[in-house]
């Protein structure tokens, strides 16, 4: 997986998926990672948004960057447990359904008529406003090793 930075300075993140993030990486089911295993490759939709969930299966993998910058450090290995991701990134449609059900404010880029069709991802978000979606959809955004 790549390591995701912030914009410049430091204001806005996309909601994604890191297969997902985007535009807000998501975990799917009851809390996240929740709502009971599955089988690799196996999918669901989520009730809340309708966002397709595919379910990644546990393992072990080496973690960090030996040339990279001092919090990649060091090389590791890290086990996780299986968990059900978003396959696609939160779409604008999808994010809308959360503001308009929970009155949350529109991301910085909402009125950017390159950046707000319904099927695009949704961008210009903070963690806060993607933790505050992933909480409405019943999910949680995933861990660094996930």
């Amino acid at each position: 997986m790549r390591r995701i930075r912030k914009s410049k300075g430091g204001k806005h993140v996309a909601l994604a998926t890191v297969a997902c993030l985007v535009s807000v990486t998501v975990l799917g089911g009851c809390g996240g990672g929740g709502g009971g295993g599955g089988t690799p490759g196996e999918t669901k939709t989520n009730p809340t948004d309708g966002a397709e969930l595919i379910w990644i299966p546990a393992g072990t993998f080496t973690m960090g960057e030996v040339t990279g910058y001092s919090d990649e450090q060091p090389v590791h290995q890290q086990t996780v447990s299986g968990f059900w991701l978003y396959r696609k990134e939160v779409t604008n449609a999808q994010y809308g359904q959360f503001m308009q059900a929970t009155g949350h404010e529109a991301p910085y880029y909402w009125n950017d008529s390159t950046l707000n069709g319904a099927q695009q991802p949704a961008v210009g978000v903070n963690w806060f406003d993607a933790k505050a979606y992933a909480e409405w959809a019943g999910s949680r955004l995933p861990t660094e090793a996930e």
